[in-house]
């Protein structure tokens, strides 16, 4: 079982039985991008992301917020749903030839045509879709969102298929019950000419970062927040840009 991840946006873009699938899929549809193929069995195979990408990779998955979850937590829930998610539906055969009838190419974003001996060219205009899910009743989740393909355009919202949840333990219903959280208001688009980044990206991590810490009474500097578990792996010029950034949205010296 094996998945691709956009490692830019950290999502979930495909999943298959077949690692050789997942390279010739990326490759088509996927050339400006840099893509993580790797086995998504154990929990083992996420150690190659750091915290942040995790989070991130849990938040645009699941739709829901991190805070309060560990980095196993996290995993393990991933691990979950990815293990019920199905594969996504190619014909091998088909999508080999439509990669070597591209041959090489610049950049050219391509979709796997069912039926056909070449790819269609994907309209610029158009967003690729990532798998995400929603949770549902007895706290199960649901695949609102996975890639299928037809002769014209892909459908984006397939029927929901449930991923068996945990067995249930009163240490689970207690640590269920506590991360519950009240709804907040939305922080506003744009304060003192400043853009808050969008979200699931690397930038609104950072800044979802910095509201957690100020909100804790913590004050913010690069140089301590350079030594944080969570900014593992960021570039350090990107991290002091957008600490600037969020303390001119904050009205913050």
């Amino acid at each position: 079982m094996y998945i691709a991840v956009d490692k830019q946006k950290m999502r979930i873009i495909y999943k298959h039985t077949k690692m050789k699938v997942l390279t010739d899929l990326t490759w088509l549809e996927y050339p400006e991008v840099a893509v993580g193929i790797h086995s998504a069995a154990v929990e083992n195979d996420f150690s190659r992301y750091t915290d942040m990408e995790v989070r991130m990779l849990y938040q645009n998955t699941t739709q829901e917020a991190t805070k309060g979850l560990t980095r196993s937590q996290m995993v393990t829930t991933l691990l979950r749903i990815v293990e019920s998610l199905p594969d996504v539906l190619v014909n091998e055969r088909e999508l080999h030839h439509q990669c070597r009838a591209v041959g090489e190419r610049e950049k050219t974003r391509y979709l796997y045509s069912p039926g056909m001996a070449h790819p269609q060219i994907m309209s610029k205009l158009f967003e690729r879709p990532f798998i995400t899910v929603t949770r549902g009743e007895n706290e199960q989740f649901l695949c609102a969102t996975q890639r299928l393909y037809l002769h014209t355009a892909p459908v984006q919202h397939a029927a929901p298929q449930p991923v068996p949840a945990a067995a249930p333990s009163t240490e689970n219903r207690t640590a269920s019950v506590a991360a519950a959280r009240p709804a907040v208001c939305a922080a506003p688009a744009t304060s003192n000419d400043v853009k808050r980044p969008k979200p699931g990206t690397i930038c609104a991590s950072l800044w979802d970062l910095f509201d957690e810490l100020a909100a804790a009474g913590n004050e913010l500097n690069a140089k301590d927040l350079l030594g944080h578990k969570d900014v593992e792996g960021i570039n350090p010029s990107t991290l002091r840009t957008q600490l600037g950034h969020w303390k001119k949205y904050n009205a913050k010296n």
